[in-house]
């Protein structure tokens, strides 16, 4: 570690795992600077995990051994790999303890995924694209950091009624920029499985094992399961734009088959990350004549879609400074028809109702702080005739506006 200055510029240069930098958003131009000396002895893994249930990857001595995970429940007929969004807990709620990371919500078989509010999937009778009660399968994932790149990994999903399903499937999906060069091999297969090339010709290894190893020139991934399942390594279904490389898809079922109501499974395992740590040194530079914009505060999204949202909204704005706020405008349901009067009682509940929305509007008008209304569903009149950005929204999201 250095520290030399010229000019009022004063420099620090660090390793980039001892250093963690902060800048204090009610002192303008004031920046703290922590080095974290003991960090990597208590942070161990240090998995990064969202709160739709998936890692994006686990740190090592701050380094990020990229790699991203979820689980899905598959209808029958259905390929267990599918569109990222239904890898996700819909309307999940996320707890951290400690080391323990935390996510539940729904599960939905083929549906909307974790988007709030998405539409049921047809495959699964009575379910509601929101997370709890309303779906027939419900799943929580628990993240422990028990070492160096190492997580343990609980996954428990339960049914509240009989649901046919063709499983639920835990899948991890390696990038190829890290496993181009990699091979896979089965970990305590049942029946012998040789390494085979991520790339070329050779194929890649499936079978019942104990668990997978995928190892390239700079990174590795290892799961291991408590018993033997059924593993696939198989290359990934597609990335961004046609034909783009994913990288590799592992997956391995946490239940299959029927699930009865009041069934309830849960499996455990683990992933150990390995690769090369950057420990290069970085310089920061902090120039006091020219501190950057300043930090006025918090936005935030005050859009009403279920009952719970109006004390969290509550508890946001009396502990936490919104200088600016968004709100729904359910136009849709305002004026369902372009010439008819506006409904100010139009919808019912919470999502897309007028009066939760124009009454968490006028809280915020009572606090005089600027509000952006943002309309997420077009009533039909409104749309353009061409289908949506995003085909499968619910309601009229993701239509242009008819401009004629």
């Amino acid at each position: 570690m250095h520290w030399f200055g010229a000019k009022n510029v004063a420099r620090l240069s660090v390793c980039p795992s001892m250093l963690t930098a902060m800048m204090n958003p009610f002192h303008h131009g004031v920046l703290t600077v922590i080095l974290a000396f003991g960090l990597a002895e208590t942070a161990r893994g240090q998995a990064e995990a969202n709160v739709w249930g998936g890692l994006r990857g686990i740190r090592v001595e701050g380094e990020l051994m990229t790699f991203t995970t979820g689980f899905r429940a598959v209808p029958v007929g259905q390929p267990p790999v599918g569109p990222a969004q239904q890898e996700r807990l819909s309307n999940p709620q996320f707890v951290r303890q400690g080391v323990q990371q935390t996510s539940s919500g729904g599960l939905m078989a083929g549906g909307g995924g974790g988007r709030r509010g998405a539409a049921p999937p047809a495959t699964v009778p009575g379910a509601r694209g929101r997370g709890g009660a309303g779906n027939v399968v419900n799943g929580q994932v628990t993240y422990e950091d028990v070492g160096t790149g190492r997580v343990n990994v609980t996954v428990t999903v339960s049914a509240t009624a009989d649901t046919s399903l063709a499983g639920i499937y835990f899948i991890v999906h390696l990038p190829m920029a890290d496993y181009a060069d990699g091979t896979a091999q089965l970990v305590d297969p049942v029946a012998s499985a040789p390494p085979a090339a991520i790339t070329g010709g050779g194929s890649l290894p499936s079978g019942a094992a104990k668990g997978v190893r995928v190892t390239a020139a700079h990174r590795q991934l290892e799961v291991t399961l408590a018993t033997a399942a059924d593993i696939v390594v198989q290359p990934g279904g597609g990335g961004r734009g046609p034909g783009a490389p994913r990288g590799i898809d592992v997956y391995f079922p946490v239940c299959t088959g029927t699930m009865a109501a009041g069934q309830t499974t849960r499996v455990s395992f683990t992933l150990q990350a390995a690769g090369d740590v950057d420990r290069s040194p970085i310089t920061v530079v902090i120039d006091p004549a020219h501190p950057g914009s300043p930090f006025l505060g918090i936005g935030g999204n005050f859009r009403m879609q279920q009952a719970a949202d109006a004390p969290q909204a509550a508890y946001n704005l009396e502990n936490l400074r919104v200088p600016w706020a968004r709100a729904d405008l359910p136009l849709a349901a305002w004026q369902p028809t372009e010439d008819g009067p506006p409904n100010p009682n139009g919808g019912t509940g919470y999502f897309g109702a007028v009066a939760p929305a124009l009454a968490m509007q006028k809280i915020l008008s009572q606090k005089k702080i600027p509000v952006i209304l943002s309309v997420w569903s077009l009533p039909e009149w409104a749309r353009s005739a061409e289908p949506p950005r995003r085909p499968g929204a619910n309601g009229g999201s993701g239509y242009r506006l008819n401009a004629g």
